[in-house]
Parts: structure tokens; C-alpha cells; sequence
């Protein structure tokens, strides 16, 4: 007579649930000791005392693995960045956006074998933001972009509600920016873009926007593999950093006060 509940996993599940943790522990340990490339299914299988074939009736693929690995991942830098967001109000939307950032930036220096593997490394080649037809991608790669755009949707929402809250106050903006010509498919890609990332802002901030994105992914790259020029005053550089890109994407400098 079986002794599960109904309703609760069998005791089979609770099994299999159980080793598929093990194998991505053991996956996740030999991500930090020898980066993404350096993690093996045979390895994995001899750390927690399998036979490599019996691995693969959890995962079909050392590729499955490392895409799992990768949403697991994206899920916990997800909840860091909602934490450090939401422990201000709602209505806080400058305050929300470098809360995001200064997250993100402190997960990735805590955790650079990770940021390596879903940021640098062929797994994240999936074209996140403007791919229009995700279901030509392999069933791997999908679930890696869908994670990737989840997180990279929580800076368009704050950046939109601002610039309406400021708009519905008759606050003019002003964005201190010289832009270049650009043509149309250039314009047309980034709203699409910014469509993606539920960021709907008008051309010029929308243009700042994914250009800002590619920036603060820029410093904190540089940061994590030791590239970044500044060493002795790195918090109050990124501070400066991020109240530039705000003030010319038309935040008003009252609401900067204090950061």
C-alpha cells in the first residue's frame, strides 16, 4: 500500500527531484572551481557516485544541465534584484531603478562563475531582444532567453512610470544628449527592443535606455574580470556613473537628491 498523499509528490518523484538537485550541485560546484567549460557530465556522475549512463535518464544533455544551471541562476538574481527594489515604494521609481542596479552589480562581483555563465559564456547566445520568432530556438536556449528577458524587464516598467508621473505633472524633461542621424531599421530595432524589455519610451529614450543597458553590463564586465580602471573608489564611480545616465535620460536632478 503506498503511504503518498494525494495531491503530494509520490515518494519516485521526491526521488528523482532529489537527484536532479544533487546533479546540479555538483554541476554548480564545478562551475566555481573551473568556470563553465570546465563542467563534465563523467565528472559530475563521479562526484555523487553514478555511472555516467544513468545521468542522462535526469538529463539528456551536458547542454540540458547547463540550461537548467542557467534559470536556476537567472531565479536567484531575479529575487536579489526584486528584494533590493521592493524595500522602497512603489511609487519610487528612480530610486527603484538604481536599487535594481546597485543589486545586479553586487550579485555579479558575489558571484562571477555565475554572472560568466549566463552573461559571457555560448549559452547566453541566444538573441534575447530581438528575436521574433523564439520558437525556432532550441528548447534549451528558449527557456534561457525567457529568463534572461524576465530579469532584463524589471528596469523598462520603473523607467516608464516615471517618465509618465513626470509628464502627468507638467514636469519638462530635458535630455542633454547630441544624438546622431540614425536610420529608420536602426530605430525600428531598438523599439523593438525596448518593446521586448516593457520599456515604452519615445525614440531618444528608448535609444538611451538600451545604450545605458549596454553600458552598465559594460562596467560591470569590466569590473568582474579585472578590466575596470578604477580600483580605490569603485562604489562612488558607479554612483556617478548612474546619476549621469539618469540626468541626461531627462530625470530631474530634484529627483536624484539624496542618492
Amino acid at each position: 500500500m503506498s503511504s503518498d498523499t494525494p495531491g503530494t509528490p509520490s515518494r519516485r518523484e521526491r526521488l528523482r527531484a532529489d537527484t536532479i538537485a544533487e546533479i546540479k550541485g555538483s554541476a554548480r560546484t564545478q562551475l566555481l572551481d573551473s568556470g563553465p567549460s570546465g563542467v563534465s557530465l563523467r565528472a559530475i556522475a563521479r562526484d555523487i557516485g553514478m555511472s555516467p549512463a544513468a545521468i542522462y535518464r535526469y538529463f539528456t544533455s551536458i547542454d540540458e544541465l547547463m540550461a537548467q544551471l542557467c534559470v536556476d541562476i537567472y531565479g536567484e538574481l531575479q529575487a536579489t534584484a526584486e528584494a533590493a527594489r521592493d524595500a522602497l515604494p512603489s511609487h519610487d521609481y528612480v530610486g527603484r531603478t538604481f536599487a535594481i542596479i546597485r543589486a545586479f552589480r553586487h550579485w555579479a562581483v558575489a558571484n562571477p562563475a555565475e554572472f560568466s555563465l549566463i552573461f559571457a559564456s555560448n549559452l547566453a547566445g541566444a538573441k534575447c531582444y530581438t528575436f521574433d520568432h523564439p520558437s525556432e530556438l532550441p528548447p534549451d536556449q528558449l527557456k534561457i532567453m525567457e529568463a534572461s528577458l524576465k530579469f532584463s524587464s524589471m528596469f523598462g516598467p520603473e523607467l516608464t512610470a516615471y517618465h509618465q508621473q513626470i509628464k502627468a505633472e507638467g514636469r519638462h524633461r530635458t535630455v542633454n544628449v547630441l544624438f546622431p542621424p540614425l536610420s529608420e531599421g536602426l530605430r525600428t530595432e531598438i523599439r523593438a527592443c525596448n518593446q521586448q524589455v516593457k520599456a515604452d519610451l519615445p525614440d531618444d529614450l528608448g535609444y538611451l535606455f538600451l545604450s545605458y543597458w549596454v553600458r552598465i553590463y559594460g562596467l560591470i564586465a569590466m569590473e568582474i574580470f579585472g578590466h575596470l580602471p578604477i580600483s580605490e573608489n569603485i562604489d562612488e564611480y558607479y554612483d556617478a556613473e548612474m546619476k549621469i545616465m539618469a540626468l541626461q535620460m531627462g530625470i530631474d536632478p530634484t529627483d536624484l537628491e539624496g542618492r
